[in-house]
């Protein structure tokens, strides 16, 4: 089973608690198989997916021919 979620135009770029804007807006999804979490990029041009996969098939995911051509991958968050 796979899960997926999305917070695209929610204004999490913009929120602002008294110490500026964020450099850097995630959803904590680490840990949590099977998953993948949309979401605006910082510009606001364009979207960030965050993946969460077994190391199997993290592996096959991140050699995709397919996928690498229309994206610029970000391996590891950590």
């Amino acid at each position: 089973m796979y899960r997926s979620s999305s917070v695209c135009n929610y204004p999490l770029n913009n929120l602002d608690f008294g110490w500026g804007k964020p450099s850097r807006v995630t959803i904590p999804v680490y840990g949590t198989a099977n998953t993948c979490m949309f979401m605006d990029n910082l510009t606001g041009d364009g979207i960030e997916v965050i993946i969460v996969l077994p190391e199997k098939d993290a592996t096959q995911f991140e050699n995709s021919k397919d996928l690498i051509q229309f994206s610029s991958p970000i391996i590891n968050l950590n």
